[in-house]
């Protein structure tokens, strides 16, 4: 099993939230490849201009409209997280949170 765990919504530096989570992704090493071309597929969707891997999917960017998605409207930055929660929903791993 290969594991991928992030945090987020640091209370102490992120204003926009009072909550700390720690979130994790588990797919077994078999289903990385397919992990791997789904997610690069999924962010050159949503920026055809840009090389999947000189940038980091990130929830927050998406929901405050930062980083990469500094620039673009709030309707397309709800379509970019319904369609990151739909390619996530299909994909063959397992995810935890506390």
């Amino acid at each position: 099993m290969l594991f991928y765990v992030d945090e987020g919504g640091t209370g102490w530096k992120d204003m926009e939230t009072n909550f700390f989570f720690l979130a994790s992704f588990a797919i077994h090493v078999q289903q990385w490849s397919q992990m791997e071309r789904e997610v690069s597929a999924l962010k050159k969707e949503l920026f055809s201009g840009k090389e999947p891997e000189d940038w980091e999917l990130k929830g927050r960017d998406i929901w405050q409209g930062v980083g990469s998605f500094k620039t673009f409207p709030r309707e397309f930055r709800l379509r970019a997280f319904k369609k990151v929660s739909e390619t996530i929903s299909h994909l063959p791993c397992h995810i935890f949170a506390v």
